[in-house]
C-alpha cells in the first residue's frame, strides 16, 4: 500500500488539508467521476494492490492494513460492511465535497495518472466570531402563537 503524506496549511482566512499518495494517480476521466453519485459501483470487490482497478477496496481487501504518516500509524481494519452500509459504493467523496461547499469550503482532487493523487480540503475560518443563527425558542413560541391564532380565528368564522 502507498504512503500518505497529510500536510495541514494554517492561513488567516482558511485551514488546507493536503493528503497525497503515490499510488498511481487516476486517468482524467476518472476523476470527474470521483464527484458523481450516477458513477458509482453496485458492487465493490477489487484488489487493493491493482492500481489498474476502477473500484473502491472493499474492507476485506485492507483487512489487517495499516498506513503511516508524520502523524504515527493507522488500522485500517474498518470491521464488517454491516458495520458500514455505504463503504465501497462510492458516496464519500461526493458527500463530503457537499458538505465541504455547504460550510463555504471545497475538496479538489489533482490526479497524475502513473504517479498519484493529490486531495485537497479547503476549510474556511471562522476564529472567535459566532455564527448568526435564529433563536429557537423564539421561533418556535412564534410558531407555535401563530397556530393557535390560526385556529382561533378558523373556528370563529366557521
Amino acid at each position: 500500500m502507498p504512503k500518505l503524506k497529510v500536510i495541514v496549511a494554517e492561513g488567516f482566512e482558511d485551514l488546507t488539508f493536503k493528503v497525497s499518495d503515490e499510488g498511481g494517480g487516476m486517468p482524467a476521466s476518472k476523476v470527474e467521476k470521483l464527484w458523481s453519485y450516477i458513477h458509482q459501483k453496485s458492487m465493490p470487490q477489487n484488489d487493493i494492490n491493482d492500481p489498474s482497478s476502477d473500484q473502491i477496496p472493499t474492507d476485506s481487501s485492507i483487512e489487517n492494513s495499516s498506513m503511516s504518516s508524520n502523524f504515527g500509524n493507522f488500522d485500517l481494519n474498518f470491521g464488517s460492511n454491516s458495520d458500514y452500509p455505504l463503504f465501497g459504493f462510492g458516496v464519500g467523496l461526493p458527500t463530503a465535497r457537499l458538505i465541504a461547499r455547504y460550510f463555504g469550503g471545497d475538496l479538489d482532487v489533482v490526479s497524475m495518472e502513473g504517479y498519484g493523487s493529490d486531495f485537497y480540503l479547503h476549510l474556511q475560518r471562522s476564529g472567535n466570531i459566532a455564527e448568526t443563527t435564529p433563536d429557537l425558542c423564539d421561533l418556535s413560541l412564534q410558531s407555535a402563537s401563530s397556530s393557535v391564532s390560526e385556529l382561533i380565528d378558523s373556528l370563529k368564522y366557521e
